[in-house]
This record gives structure tokens, C-alpha cells and sequence, in this order.
């Protein structure tokens, strides 16, 4: 597999080890509910639980791991689906962890 390909993947998963680790420090000993969704209009649309916010994050980490598996598979066929894949890898990933400090902030 190329270089810039691993490097992509390898960035997108640093990422969410990041949000994963953003999250834990502040969710790790709460028992509340949490506000996950906030419209400005309507007010808060959305409560759950911590294991709600880790499910994204466990969402982010299926996507990586499917998004690589394609990539694989794909690399012999053709070589810039592979790029495209992992430049999206990231790209998704950024999305995961701003939703996640969106989540921190409002809570």
C-alpha cells in the first residue's frame, strides 16, 4: 500500500484516538444525561448518555476500519479511489471530532 495512503489513515485514526480520549477525560466519571443535539431556533432536540457519545466515536472507528478494508481491495484496481478513501477517511474523522468538542462544550 502506498505511503500517502497509510499516512492518511494513520491521521484519521490519531484523530479519533484524540476525540476518544477528549471524551473519556470529560465523560468518563458522569452519570448524568447529557445534551447531544442543541438547535439555537428550538433549544436542546437531543439527550443521552455518555454511551451515546461513545457510540459515535465507535461509528468513526467502524468507518475507518471499512473505509481501510476498501482500500485494500481496491489499491491493485485503482490506485486513486484508494487516495480518495483515505483523504475522506480524514475528512470524516475532523467531522467526528468536532462533533465531539461541539458535545463537550454544550455539556
Amino acid at each position: 500500500m502506498d505511503m500517502h495512503i497509510k499516512i492518511g489513515f494513520s491521521v484519521g485514526a490519531a484523530i479519533l484516538v484524540i476525540a476518544f480520549v477528549f471524551a473519556y477525560i470529560n465523560f468518563g466519571s458522569l452519570e448524568n444525561l447529557l445534551v447531544v443535539h442543541f438547535d439555537v431556533y428550538r433549544g436542546i432536540d437531543f439527550l443521552g448518555s455518555k454511551a451515546d457519545v461513545f457510540a459515535v466515536l465507535a461509528s468513526g472507528v467502524a468507518m475507518l476500519a471499512i473505509n481501510f478494508w476498501l482500500a485494500w481491495i481496491f489499491r491493485r484496481r485503482d490506485q486513486f479511489f484508494s487516495y480518495v478513501l483515505a483523504v475522506g477517511t480524514v475528512f470524516l474523522s475532523v467531522l467526528i471530532f468536532l462533533a465531539i468538542t461541539g458535545i463537550i462544550s454544550i455539556n
